[in-house]
């Protein structure tokens, strides 16, 4: 594993245009000098612990760029930057202590401006993080928002970098507590021949209906409501698919008319739910209580919400650590648990980091002195 550091004169990218760095406001944050090198996985912003530190690891992948930084924003606006210094098989990362759930951020990447290869690096754009759960703010359309320094095709400088600051006029990503208290155990498993698929248009749906509340109106907790549910149970439905859901954004042409894309086909964010269908969404969540409904109303079994696993472990995190305490080989573990040889080792690693060991009897002996084991292995031992 490859590791190279970048320089505070890469990561603030001078270009051809002779700017010294993406946002002259922008300053050091305070938490640089205590970000630690974190994980290269997962990809995204995980909020959690590291070698006993409570805050966020960040990770993004990059085959080009020369320097990334990661740009955090008060709710004034003001941004602050960390440089990653790490990168390893091509994903940037670190872990940046204090940062919890619901901060804001983004990223700015350094690198070649080469339009023939398709390589468009821009320090000056504030970039979303394709892998945040959550996205807060909308696309404001102009000069500001483009690679390039002509307004529009006609316009010289389509060769050129620009310099203007996008940060003002693009959505930022939103750190989300990934704990979910998903009530269901098992699928229904219904044979093809006894599924009724119902697609459906969240918004649409909802606003149509007239027993559902006005306020839950076009939300995700409209679609769990009562009263759509009941109706889709007296069309006999099984199981409903949903139409774009993802973080989405009107195109261009179409806000310049007051338009918006209606069925959600331009997407900017695929982990990220589509916050114009929910406050809960806005601030980070999904409505559980709409899911359980529309789970439940599916065939799914319900049971009781998930623990909270010690050290900030991951239900599959815990998975992980009771295959590694019977012994059980990476190779093995990617076997049993249908993953990639590679995600298991990740998985391990970052066990390790969260329980501060670095061997699997230290681990084996935090999980039986945590009750983590299941009662017929842990009677063996």
């Amino acid at each position: 594993m490859t590791s190279r550091h970048a320089t505070a004169a890469q990561a603030t990218g001078a270009g051809p245009t002779g700017r010294t760095g993406p946002d002259v406001g922008a300053r050091l944050d305070a938490r640089a000098g205590r970000a630690l090198p974190g994980s290269p996985f997962p990809l995204g912003a995980t909020p959690g612990k590291f070698r006993r530190t409570t805050g966020t690891n960040f990770a993004i992948a990059s085959s080009v760029a020369d320097g990334v930084r990661l740009c955090l924003f008060d709710d004034s606006g003001a941004e602050t930057q960390i440089p990653l210094r790490d990168s390893d098989h091509d994903v940037w990362h670190a872990f940046v202590p204090g940062v919890r759930p619901g901060q804001a951020y983004g990223y700015r990447v350094s690198g070649p401006w080469e339009l023939a290869q398709g390589l468009r690096c821009n320090p000056a754009k504030l970039l979303l993080d394709p892998y945040a759960r959550a996205v807060a703010g909308s696309v404001s359309f102009g000069p500001e928002v483009l690679g390039h320094a002509a307004s529009d095709l006609d316009s010289p400088g389509l060769d050129e970098r620009s310099t203007l600051d996008s940060s003002a006029h693009v959505p930022l990503s939103l750190v989300v507590d990934p704990a979910f208290a998903w009530h269901d155990s098992a699928r229904p498993r219904r044979g093809y021949a006894d599924t009724i698929i119902y697609e459906v248009h969240v918004k649409g749906f909802t606003m149509r209906h007239p027993d559902i509340p006005p306020e839950l109106r076009g939300t995700y907790a409209g679609l769990g409501h009562e009263a759509a549910i009941a109706h889709l149970l007296g069309l006999g439905v099984t199981a409903v698919e949903l139409l774009p859901v993802h973080q989405n954004v009107p195109e261009s042409f179409l806000a310049g008319r007051g338009l918006t894309n209606y069925w959600g086909y331009n997407t900017i964010g695929y982990f990220a739910p589509h916050s114009g269908y929910s406050a809960a969404v806005r601030a980070g969540r999904l409505d559980g209580d709409a899911v359980n409904a529309v789970l439940g109303a599916a065939g799914h079994r319900m049971r009781r919400r998930r623990r909270d696993w010690p050290a900030g472990l991951s239900e599959r995190e815990v998975q992980v650590l009771r295959l590694v305490a019977r012994g059980l080989s990476d190779g093995q573990m990617a076997e049993r648990l249908y993953l990639s040889k590679s995600t298991v080792h990740h998985h391990v690693q970052h066990i390790y980091d969260k329980l501060g060991v670095s061997t699997r009897a230290a681990a084996t002996h935090f999980a039986l002195q945590h009750d983590l084991l299941e009662a017929d292995w842990a009677a063996e031992k």
